[in-house]
């Protein structure tokens, strides 16, 4: 593995944020655990807590190199420490490595400090085998679990979600979990209706399986979910996008709570234009949408026209 400063190039890095300097002086902050110099740097451009280079960032480097305390601070400032990685995971590395004290620091994060931290996946590998049996049993056992987020921060109503069970959501909400419960990227059970970048749907899920993901996703609507906006711009619910226009004149350049490269993400035009809803674009584009919103870390003048 190279190390951050062999790394540096003088091509700007248009398409991440801040500039390409920026960039590559927060990896080798992290890299050397200069905490105060990075404090600084995150002081003048908070985005930077979250900017990564093919699929590094500063928070991978300092978990690599030990830095506990930097990563306490990366975390604190928004940096998300089961975002989209290759080979190991953050946590993985740091049990690999035998960095007791930062395997401590990152499960407390992901899983929460009140349940074991392999409860999560437990009923997550329940759930996955469509075992309501199992997972009924656990939950009357521990019906702390309720919430147990596994390694990827999902919580039971996560998985139930992406492999379309509806009959498992209204078990998991009947015993209390949260129809609303977010990741650690920001994304709730309806923004999943068609899996993520780990799980995807479209593959994961028997194609003879009874049950659509636009059928998941009115079951959840049914049950309570909250319909956001770009959401509703993705699935081409013109009538709620009116709606929340109506609510709030600014929605239609509010980038989602939701951080994945899935659609549901992004900005509202975005999702309409992916989605092909013509009628949806120009409702936003008259409410003042701006088609070059810039989208930190992905596009930073917009991705509304290349959808």
């Amino acid at each position: 593995m190279r190390r951050a400063d062999e790394l540096r190039s003088d091509k700007p890095l248009e398409w991440s944020t801040g500039t390409g300097n920026q960039v590559w002086q927060m990896f080798a902050l992290s890299q050397t655990g200069q905490l105060d110099e990075l404090k600084r740097l995150v002081a003048t451009y908070p985005e930077l807590a979250e900017c990564q280079f093919a699929y590094r960032t500063p928070l991978y480097f300092a978990v690599r190199e030990n830095h506990v305390e930097v990563v306490r601070f990366l975390l604190a400032a928004g940096a998300n420490p089961v975002g989209l990685m290759i080979n190991d995971s953050l946590l993985q590395i740091s049990q690999d490595r035998g960095y007791r004290e930062m395997e401590q620091v990152l499960s407390r994060w992901i899983h929460g400090a009140d349940v074991p931290p392999d409860a999560g996946e437990t009923l997550a590998q329940a759930i996955r085998e469509h075992d309501l049996e199992k997972l009924t049993q656990l939950l009357e056992k521990h019906p702390g679990w309720i919430s147990a987020r596994d390694d990827g921060s999902n919580e039971p109503i996560h998985w139930a979600t992406m492999t379309r069970q509806p009959q498992c959501i209204d078990l998991l909400l009947e015993r209390g979990a949260n129809i609303e419960a977010q990741r650690l990227d920001g994304a709730k059970p309806l923004q999943l209706f068609h899996g993520d970048y780990h799980f995807r749907g479209w593959s994961r899920v028997s194609r003879d399986w009874p049950h659509t993901p636009e059928a998941i996703l009115q079951h959840l609507l049914s049950r309570g979910a909250y319909l956001d906006m770009c959401t509703a711009c993705m699935v081409g619910n013109v009538d709620r996008v009116r709606e929340l226009l109506a609510e709030d004149p600014i929605a239609a350049n509010r980038i989602s709570d939701c951080r994945t490269y899935y659609p549901g993400s992004g900005s509202p035009l975005y999702n309409a234009a992916q989605g092909g809803h013509l009628e949806i674009v120009k409702l936003l584009l008259a409410n003042g949408a701006d088609p070059n919103l810039p989208e930190p870390g992905i596009a930073p003048r917009g991705r509304a026209l290349y959808s």
